[in-house]
Formats: structure tokens, sequence, C-alpha cells
């Protein structure tokens, strides 16, 4: 679990991140461009052990956002490892919850790495991201 209100917890702005501060807010990010996202730690989540990502933030801009993985047997960011889902524009804190249990390459394997992508089309937007768990 990654509380960001608490730490950075080793995520960082891999593209397209202008600005990436952590606060008690969370962990505050500018993008640009069409293809911005952050990138977490090294990791190592059980075959199966995790059914859904949540996710709490807010952004000035609706679309539809991201998460990516990597897995012990194919140790890259691919387009086949990906679930997307919309987010809304808000002044406040919104929950998502993106089940991910059924897809054929999270289902078995063994998780490494996790990118989140806020939104998936040009421009400058921001978004805080308060946390990142799984259940």
């Amino acid at each position: 679990d990654f509380d960001f209100t608490k730490a950075r917890h080793g995520w960082f702005g891999a593209r397209e991140i202008l600005r990436d501060l952590q606060d008690e807010n969370g962990l505050a990010l500018r993008t640009c461009g069409h293809d911005p996202y952050i990138v977490g730690p090294v990791m190592e989540i059980p075959p199966n052990a995790v059914k859904t990502l949540v996710i709490r933030l807010r952004s000035n801009e609706p679309g539809t956002a991201a998460f990516f993985w990597a897995t012990a047997d194919a140790n890259s960011f691919r387009g086949n490892a990906v679930r997307t889902f919309k987010i809304e524009a808000s002044d406040t804190f919104r929950e998502y919850r993106v089940p991910i249990a059924d897809h054929p390459q999270w289902k078995g394997k063994t998780i490494t790495h996790l990118r989140f992508d806020p939104l998936a089309h040009d421009g400058t937007f921001d978004v805080v991201v308060e946390s990142i768990r799984g259940e």
C-alpha cells in the first residue's frame, strides 16, 4: 500500500511530468504531453494476492487513466498488461476501484512493478494522488 500523504514510497515521474511533489495532500503531479506516467518501486506481489487496485486522486481534468504492470516473467511495461478506467474532474479526492484479477496478464503472475498513467490525452493538467493500494 502506498499512502502518498506520508512519503513517496519510491514512486517517481518517469515521462512528461513537469512537477512531481510529495506533501501532506499526496503526490502532486503537473503533466504535459500525451503520455505522462509515474513508476513505482520494485515490488513482489504474489500471484492472485491482489484482485482490485484502489486509487484515491483528484484531477482538474476528466479522462482515461491507466495502470500498467510488469511481471517476473515479463519485466517491462507492455501494451497487453494494462487496465484503463475513467476519472472525473473534481476538487475533492475520489476513490477509483480498478478490477484486475481477471486480466490474463495479471492472473497467476508475480507483479514486479506498477506504472500509473494519470490521463491519456494531450495537454497540461494537475493530478494529486493520495494513495494506491491493493485489495
